[in-house]
């Protein structure tokens, strides 16, 4: 049933791209606009740094220091076990799969969002109001961290820091499906726009996350 619901989201955003949604984010998320370059921030358990990107000043995560140890597959109270913050895995399999949760009953109800990723690297934001974070084949979630990695795979990457703006075409492009998305917590309103079977996507400065799956290797065109 979840899956069903989010493929005819995807296929809905497809026809309609960019359409604007509410999402469950916090006051203070990364993307959102600033006022003044260089300003510091700390909401749960992320540090946020004024940025300026192209010719805005927006909010961008520049550490999360929480669980500094990281945590694996299972199910986790979030507060607790696993404090809000993002995260990222390098270690996933082909099929790693997430959810945040606002109870556990193991309802559908109380499934805020999730994702099935196609790809070692992973990026998810876990927020403050989640009750709890349950993943499957993710490997090991440990704080995020900007590092550029030496090439662009399917997975989930963060924009500016991990890949850069501009455009981008796939290896394999006769399956591939990417996203650019707003922030990394899953939900519908996240996700700016979509294809399937493109192979190019041009990236904006102000995009704050893109995820591609069976599209290979990503290079820089332009």
């Amino acid at each position: 049933m979840n899956t069903l619901r989010k493929a005819i989201a995807v296929s809905v955003l497809l026809v309609v791209v960019g359409g604007s949604a509410v999402s469950a984010s916090p006051a203070l998320n990364d993307g959102q606009t600033c006022k003044k370059a260089g300003q510091i921030q700390k909401k749960a358990g992320s540090t946020f740094k004024c940025t300026k990107v192209g010719k805005k000043l927006v909010w961008k995560i520049t550490a999360t220091n929480a669980n500094a140890g990281g945590f694996g597959n299972g199910t986790h109270i979030v507060g607790t076990a696993v404090k809000p913050g993002r995260y990222v895995t390098t270690t996933a399999s082909s099929l790693c799969y997430w959810e945040r949760m606002s109870g556990f009953g193991g309802s559908f109800d109380e499934i805020i969002s999730n994702e099935i990723g196609n790809g070692a690297h992973m990026v998810v934001d876990i927020l403050a109001t989640d009750r709890g974070f349950k993943s499957n084949g993710c490997g090991t979630w440990v704080p995020y961290s900007p590092k550029p990695p030496a090439k662009i795979t399917d997975g989930t990457w963060v924009i500016n820091d991990e890949m850069a703006p501009g455009l981008w075409q796939a290896s394999k492009p006769a399956d591939c499906y990417w996203e650019r998305v707003s922030d990394f917590s899953g939900g519908f309103g996240s996700i700016i726009a979509n294809e399937i079977e493109g192979g190019i996507v041009q990236i904006e400065p102000t995009d704050v996350g893109f995820s591609s799956s069976r599209c290979g290797t990503w290079s820089k065109v332009g």
